[in-house]
């Protein structure tokens, strides 16, 4: 069930290259660059110009949080306490040599510590579970980090819902 999930939200299996090219591109915003097919720009080898990430590690990212994603929600690494927390994947974020995958999630507030807990308890079956699905000769170690919002954004969510609850 996780693998033709993860099919369908990803575009391909291991051993496949996707069949549906367009999904593929809309799922991982590139720019037209299949699974199998890379770009033959001289910045991209070791990541993009002015410290950006490269098309491979961003392609690579967005394979990595839809299938955690899709194990933590649905696959054999669910957990319902992650739901009740209110866990959501902001962003993933690869190293420049694909070794460190850097899971930056959400939570409630007040259930950070259980939340990083239970994500910890989990890495080494989502991390063999990425080695399964990605075509690659080594895995990602995967490392989640707390995503801190500034100071200055949450003002600004603090007021923008403040004005939301005054004009119910």
């Amino acid at each position: 069930m996780l693998r033709s999930l993860l099919e369908t939200t990803i575009g391909h299996s291991r051993h496949n290259v996707c069949p549906d090219r367009h999904l593929l591109r809309v799922l991982n915003g590139s720019q037209g660059f299949s699974s199998s097919q890379s770009p033959k720009r001289p910045g991209d080898r070791k990541g993009g110009k002015n410290g950006q990430a490269s098309i491979r590690q961003n392609r690579l990212a967005s394979e990595v949080k839809a299938i955690i994603s899709a194990a933590l929600q649905q696959g054999p690494c669910n957990v319902p306490l992650l739901q009740r927390c209110g866990f959501e994947i902001h962003q993933v974020k690869m190293s420049r040599d694909l070794r460190k995958a850097f899971v930056l999630w959400k939570a409630l507030p007040g259930m950070h510590q259980t939340v990083q807990k239970e994500l910890n308890s989990q890495g080494k079956r989502l991390r063999s579970m990425v080695f399964h699905h990605l075509n690659m000769p080594f895995s990602p170690a995967i490392e989640f980090l707390q995503d801190k919002v500034n100071p200055q954004a949450q003002a600004i969510d603090d007021i923008l819902s403040k004005l939301d609850e005054e004009s119910d």
